[in-house]
């Protein structure tokens, strides 16, 4: 089964991929259905990144909870 990006996401290493949004980059990491949430890169403003994480229907709390990964 092939899965497709959407054409505001980016390739990354593999199995992830990346969603420029506010304050930062969003990472996730394809899993056996859909796709995880496993970091942030690129992070410019916690606050802006938050209410992106809120906009997309994560919990504003995973900015304290998941890693600023090395692009």
């Amino acid at each position: 089964m092939s899965i497709e990006q959407l054409p505001h996401e980016e390739a990354y290493a593999g199995d992830r991929i990346q969603v420029p949004i506010a304050g930062g980059v969003l990472v996730y990491e394809h899993c056996t259905i859909g796709k995880d949430l496993i970091g942030f890169v690129d992070v410019e403003n916690w606050d802006a990144l938050a209410d992106g994480l809120a906009a997309r229907g994560h919990s504003r709390g995973a900015v304290y909870h998941l890693p600023e990964l090395d692009r």
